[in-house]
């Protein structure tokens, strides 16, 4: 069992002390490439992150949920760029204690209208998660259509892995964004159709040119 852990397929896959290490997937699908393009079809800030040279935590948010299904596309584009990953969730991961979305963001001590980011030097918010999985779940089965010429094709509404049916993803993301903007001390270093990014941390604020959209 050591030797499974230590030199098994786990540790390439999954950086230490993510929020979500202790779920041991049946399978983390790499995100699909744009075409031809060897890089993944997410949003660009992650192509960014993976030429950043530090080594920086990130903090992605919005999650319903820290089961195996909701943490699905965080951990689909973990495996890509390697970096460690927490959770801005409703339940404390480590501490397993049930916390609201004021006390996630703000943190125990921290001063009133200052989100707390913990280890992470990257807020990464997802403006429309629930639309990102959908938009990668039907790139993923046109290119499997494309190899199996339209047979046994996966159903388009697969795309389950972003929270529980109904989720109020959406309106957790804006009360979080609201949180955001009134954080004089956070600074948007990038934002297109799907997610924006903030940071307080200088050197990452700095690297004006990494976090540049490269079309």
């Amino acid at each position: 069992m050591l030797l499974l852990v230590g030199f098994g397929p786990l540790p390439r896959l999954f950086r230490a002390h993510n929020s979500f290490t202790s779920f041991w997937p049946t399978v983390v699908h790499l995100p699909p490439s744009y075409g031809s393009e060897e890089r993944p079809a997410w949003p660009h800030f992650y192509n960014a992150l993976m030429d950043y040279p530090v080594d920086v935590a990130i903090m992605e948010a919005p999650t319903v949920s820290i089961n195996r299904t909701s943490v699905m596309l965080y951990a689909s584009y973990q495996r890509v760029h390697g970096r460690r990953v927490l959770l801005m969730s409703q339940r404390s991961h480590y501490r397993h204690e049930k916390i609201n979305l004021q006390s996630t963001l703000l943190g125990k001590g921290k001063v009133r209208g200052e989100v707390a980011l913990g280890a992470a030097a990257i807020l990464v918010l997802h403006k429309d998660l629930e639309g990102e999985a959908r938009y990668l779940h039907l790139l993923h089965i046109a290119r499997v259509g494309e190899g199996q010429n339209g047979a046994n094709k996966p159903q388009s509404d697969d795309y389950s892995m972003v929270g529980r049916p109904g989720a109020p993803l959406s309106e957790r993301s804006a009360a979080i964004l609201t949180f955001c903007l009134q954080d004089r001390t956070l600074k948007t270093i990038y934002e297109d159709r799907w997610v924006r990014a903030f940071s307080r941390d200088p050197q990452v604020i700095a690297a004006r040119r990494t976090w540049k959209r490269r079309r």
